[in-house]
């Protein structure tokens, strides 16, 4: 940054930086500040929409992703994240909808499988969100995340 102040990775790269110390306003002004800079470069606008979404700011997150998603329609991140922000917009058939572009094997990973499941369960389709439940693969990561969601969905693990 001190060569060139504007250089849209480094001050991505700065960003994540203040992620990992919890410096969330920082890390936002970071990745605000790499988008300006390159409007076309998809990891701010990535970084963006999950700092939002952590902090359920789903339509800014969703606004975000809008780009992404069009331009990268096979990216499962970018699908689970959109899937993610309408499930937060209390809109599980749009959410169902995104997580259904990801392909089955992803699904059974937690960080993708279990907001695919309650979004089912939302939508009305319980025995479908329980057939997706079971085939989960828990890590410590997301197991808190995973017994609260489950005792809504009613699964059996």
């Amino acid at each position: 940054l001190s060569i060139k102040g504007n250089y849209a990775p480094a001050l991505n790269n700065l960003g994540i930086m203040y992620l990992r110390k919890r410096d969330f306003s920082r890390a936002l002004v970071a990745f605000k500040r790499a988008r300006k800079e390159n409007r076309f470069s998809k990891t701010p606008n990535f970084n963006l929409a999950s700092l939002y979404l952590q902090f359920g700011q789903y339509e800014l997150a969703l606004s975000s992703l809008k780009p992404l998603a069009s331009s990268s329609t096979t990216d499962v991140d970018v699908l689970n994240m959109v899937g993610t922000g309408f499930l937060m917009k209390n809109d599980a058939k749009q959410a169902v909808s995104w997580f259904e572009k990801i392909p089955t094997e992803f699904l059974e990973k937690d960080h993708f499988g279990i907001n695919y499941a309650l979004a089912l369960y939302q939508s009305g389709q319980n025995k479908k969100a329980q057939d997706i439940w079971e085939d989960i693969d828990v890590t410590q990561n997301y197991s808190e995340y995973y017994k609260l969601v489950g005792r809504h969905i009613g699964g059996r693990k």
